[in-house]
């Protein structure tokens, strides 16, 4: 009798780790998808862009208030160049 209730147990520990380890796994998948979808992707090769930094338009002799991001792409054998505006100013 003890040595059903002790296999019985050992089953169920068995399945409460399965369902730890399925969780955890499930966890990294969506870690996994949020930064991707957080970032940005380069429409020429698909990988990411890698920010390169902000300017004012000041610093491009623009007009108005705002702000010009640039962004290199990750991918060695990609040459793509994205530059992006945003006003900020209400015009």
């Amino acid at each position: 009798m003890v040595s059903d209730l002790q296999l019985e147990v050992l089953k169920y520990e068995k399945m409460v780790e399965y369902r730890d380890d399925k969780i955890k796994a499930l966890k990294v998948k969506l870690d996994h998808a949020i930064q991707k979808s957080n970032r940005m992707n380069c429409w020429n090769c698909g990988d990411e862009l890698i920010w390169g930094g902000d300017h004012d338009f000041d610093d491009y002799h623009m007009d108005g208030e705002g702000i010009v991001a640039n962004f290199n792409c990750s991918n060695p054998n990609c040459n793509t160049y994205v530059e992006s505006y945003y006003t900020t100013s209400e015009e």
